[in-house]
């Protein structure tokens, strides 16, 4: 039930930046956190007993939370110089 939850959401704010492309109101410092975390938790699972339905799960999690940073990344505002 945790993979289609998490995916979903990462989904939806892909789409969101994407369709307005403008990622102003997204945070890529907790992105950047969020697939970090995912990340460091495939490698404790592969040293331990992995558990492929865990590996699947925050592998789709790392990789989307990447992919909203990347997003992040080339749809930032551009910043305008007011005079």
């Amino acid at each position: 039930m945790n993979l289609p939850l998490n995916a979903s959401s990462k989904l939806l704010a892909l789409n969101t930046i994407y369709s307005t492309k403008n990622s102003g109101s997204a945070s890529f410092l907790m992105w950047s956190i969020s697939g970090l975390t995912s990340a460091g938790r495939i490698a404790t699972n592969l040293m331990t007993k992995p558990d492929y339905l865990v590996l699947t799960n925050f592998t789709v999690a790392a990789t989307l939370s990447f992919s909203v940073c990347c997003a992040i990344i080339i749809y930032r505002p551009s910043e305008k110089k007011f005079e």
